[in-house]
């Protein structure tokens, strides 16, 4: 379900729906959880470094986000403060991969 820009928005059970994309608060729940692993594996921590990256890119100078890419890596849309500003940019993702404790 993942590939090398990010996890994919929806699925049709075990197939990607590629025409859909990506979904930045889908990757910042990625990432949220990735972040809360207690002693992750290769594969997790790949995972959280490409959510963590996907949150990042979608991040403008001024704080909004953009909340849709395509299956190619292309943003669509403008930036703003919608929902995926919420939970990707603005409150959940951003604080956790730094707050790991040993």
């Amino acid at each position: 379900m993942t590939d090398e820009y990010g996890t994919y928005e929806h699925a049709d059970h075990d197939t990607p729906r590629r025409e859909h994309g990506y979904c930045t608060d889908d990757m910042a729940r990625v990432l949220v959880v990735t972040s809360r692993e207690p002693g992750p594996s290769p594969v997790v921590s790949d995972l959280a470094a490409k959510a963590l990256r996907f949150v990042a890119d979608a991040q403008g100078f001024s704080g909004d986000c953009r909340n849709r890419r395509d299956c190619a890596g292309r943003w669509q849309g403008p930036y703003s403060v919608k929902d995926c500003w919420a939970g990707a940019c603005g409150v959940w993702a951003p604080p956790l991969p730094g707050a790991r404790t040993t």
